[in-house]
């Protein structure tokens, strides 16, 4: 784990997503589950750039697939 943990609008910006965007992955599994500093959820950036990395080489294949058959 980095040393600086990320709040989710930090996270939001570091990725140029909406805050919103970030609480959908979480609660849906994309993005590694957060840390909670009391009321704060907090992200470790690196570890969240690799499970989004992952997600992307899984979907890129199918997706090549599928436009490769028409």
């Amino acid at each position: 784990m980095s040393e600086r943990l990320l709040t989710s609008d930090e996270l939001a910006e570091a990725l140029s997503v909406h805050r919103n965007t970030v609480m959908n992955w979480l609660r849906d599994g994309v993005i590694p589950a957060a840390i909670r500093e009391g009321k704060t959820l907090r992200f470790d950036l690196p570890q969240v750039k690799r499970a989004l990395a992952k997600r992307a080489a899984k979907a890129s294949p199918a997706k090549c697939d599928l436009v490769a058959t028409y």
